[in-house]
């Protein structure tokens, strides 16, 4: 009789996962910690951890990342991205960096001010053209 007992037990147990329905969360979260943090080949700093959020429904996305290093470097993006069903894949994400020197808005301000975009590029490749001109959006490395 135990035996019967036992023997149904553990397939009531096994076989309840064949009925669960499992549903997808429209949100994902997670975060990575990673030894060095570097963004488009540019060496930011030491170990750092790494969380995101994101928001999804059809084929839109919303969402965060963030970088929080160890030694003070900090960066903070939004994104918003639409994929068709043929593949391709439209997006757009704003970059802050709030721990570089009063903080860094290339999303909001280089669009309207492109004077400025251009001059900090005009500057890094030929500086005895502005030799007096101060960067607004690039940080030179030393």
């Amino acid at each position: 009789m135990k035996k019967k007992i036992f023997f149904t037990a553990i397939m009531v147990v096994l076989g309840s996962g064949i009925f669960a329905q499992e549903s997808e969360s429209p949100w994902t979260a997670g975060a990575d910690v990673v030894s060095a943090y570097v963004w488009r080949g540019l060496y930011l700093s030491n170990a750092a951890v790494q969380p995101a959020l994101s928001y999804s429904s059809g084929g839109f996305e919303i969402g965060g990342w963030g970088s929080a290093s160890f030694d003070g470097a900090l960066e903070a993006d939004l994104f918003a991205a639409y994929t068709f069903g043929f593949g391709l894949t439209l997006g757009l994400t704003d970059y802050y960096f709030p721990s570089m020197d009063g903080g860094n808005d290339y999303f909001e301000s280089a669009i309207a001010n492109p004077d400025l975009m251009l001059s900090d590029v005009v500057k890094a490749a030929y500086p005895n053209l502005l030799p007096n001109y101060s960067y607004s959006y690039i940080k030179p490395l030393n």
